[in-house]
């Protein structure tokens, strides 16, 4: 019975870890127009999030805070014309 259990255990975790490999997911990270420069950060005093900026290439600057314990990431995107290629 035992022996049973740990194999049903087994084929539901390889078709889990399996499930992680979908199409979609394989060609999101093949993308080649990835903008990988790094942002300008703007580093704030202790018990405060650091916050990010970066252009999206589209006419847009993006702010983002860094996601600590206590405070979640917040991502605001605000049109500048210093952005736009």
């Amino acid at each position: 019975m035992c022996r049973l259990t740990c194999l049903a255990l087994a084929v539901v975790a390889v078709m889990g870890v399996a499930g992680c490999g979908t199409p979609e997911r394989l060609n999101a990270r093949q993308q080649r127009n990835v903008d990988r420069s790094p942002p300008q950060v703007f580093a704030m005093p202790d018990h405060y999030n650091n916050v990010a900026s970066k252009c999206d290439g589209h006419g847009h600057r993006m702010y983002v805070t860094s996601n600590k314990d206590q405070a979640p990431s917040n991502l605001v995107v605000v049109s500048d014309e210093s952005c736009s290629r």
